[in-house]
């Protein structure tokens, strides 16, 4: 089987209301972009304020597309290998044609969309690989609206498979790392005392560039701590980011966005906009490689935190993978979680870019 007969195309559109001709446009210009007067399957990205009107929107899409096979959800903002929209009611489609299509989650990665209160730890680890996003309001806190087969869930979560193809993903954190790792010494809820036997406090300070160590407010929310099992993990990409909240001075603790425990590898870092963008075109570099110049399409998952809020009006990420994906179809979703495998255990990530790409060879 090959892909080079498929027709894939995506489309943007945007408008002044969240109203379903905004949908169906995005559709239209993604049948366009392909060649096609139908399609066989449609993922569909609508923007957070479709979320009252969203079973009005999917049902335009599908009248558009021909097709009832409409699957997606509402994210804070939306993009294409074109463009990008934030901040507005806007629509992004990908349409298959040919024998490609979405259907249930088979050999390949469930591509999984779900609302806050419907992904626990068990839900993400029910497959063995899962790729995608939190469906969420602007706020990234209250649950958006998912949908599959054209029809809105209750449920608040919604999975599917690329049927036709293989799967390569790669992973930007985005961070920079400060020092080396330490051993958690000292630790309970969310505040964390020692490292190596040394106050926290003490030891992040020595690790941070000049212009940081003041630790301002302002400065901390580009801190965070690497937290993983053991160094080896840490190395291997297997950790959780937890934000810097505060700095204690009384006691040199430091407060963190969760809890660590005693025995764990930590390692301070920061986000910083040239290490995220050179991160994110290693990661491009790493999934172009691994599909050999098949790939046809890409699925890209970007926090709302990077992306054109962090490069100051530009998305840097896309534009990476653009360059090393030049005229790649793309469809992606600014969110307020992104689900991907690391280190063998699907998780839900923050301030990352997930970007997913299909290809020849299902």
């Amino acid at each position: 089987m090959t892909l080079s007969t498929y027709r894939i195309g995506t489309g943007l559109a945007r408008g002044d209301e969240p109203e379903p001709q905004v949908a169906a446009a995005a559709v239209a210009a993604a049948l366009d972009r392909a060649g096609l007067d139908s399609a066989h399957s449609v993922l569909l990205l609508l923007s957070s304020e479709f979320a009252r009107s969203a079973h009005a929107a999917v049902t335009a899409a599908a009248r558009a597309a021909g097709a009832v096979n409409v699957q997606g959800c509402t994210v804070p903002g939306v993009f294409t290998e074109q463009d990008w929209a934030l901040d507005m009611p806007a629509a992004a489609a990908l349409v298959l044609g040919g024998d490609l299509r979405l259907g249930p989650p088979a050999d390949g990665p469930a591509l999984s969309f779900a609302t806050p209160c419907a992904a626990p730890a068990v839900w993400l680890a029910s497959r063995p690989e899962r790729l995608g996003a939190l469906s969420t309001h602007a706020d990234g806190q209250h649950g958006g609206r998912v949908f599959a087969h054209g029809q809105l869930h209750d449920s608040g979560a919604v999975e599917f498979g690329v049927r036709g193809a293989r799967a390569v993903y790669a992973v930007s954190r985005g961070v920079r790392m400060l020092g080396g790792g330490h051993r958690v010494s000292g630790a309970g809820e969310l505040e964390l005392f020692a490292l190596d036997g040394h106050a926290a406090l003490g030891t992040l300070q020595r690790e941070l560039p000049l212009e940081l160590r003041e630790l301002r407010q302002d400065a901390l929310h580009h801190l965070f701590a690497g937290v993983a099992r053991d160094a080896a993990a840490a190395a291997g990409g297997d950790y959780r980011l937890l934000p810097v909240l505060r700095a204690n001075g009384d006691d040199r603790s430091v407060t963190l966005g969760g809890r660590v425990e005693v025995g764990e590898h930590l390692f301070w870092c920061a986000r910083q906009a040239v290490a995220a963008e050179g991160d994110m075109r290693h990661a491009a570099a790493k999934a172009a490689a691994a599909m050999d110049g098949s790939a046809r399409f890409g699925l890209v998952f970007s926090c709302l935190g990077r992306g054109p809020y962090f490069y100051g009006g530009e998305d840097r990420d896309l534009a990476a993978i653009r360059d090393r994906l030049p005229g790649l179809p793309l469809v992606g979703a600014y969110c307020a979680g992104e689900i991907a495998p690391v280190g063998g255990q699907n998780v839900l990530l923050h301030n990352s870019v997930v970007l997913a790409l299909f290809g020849e060879g299902a």
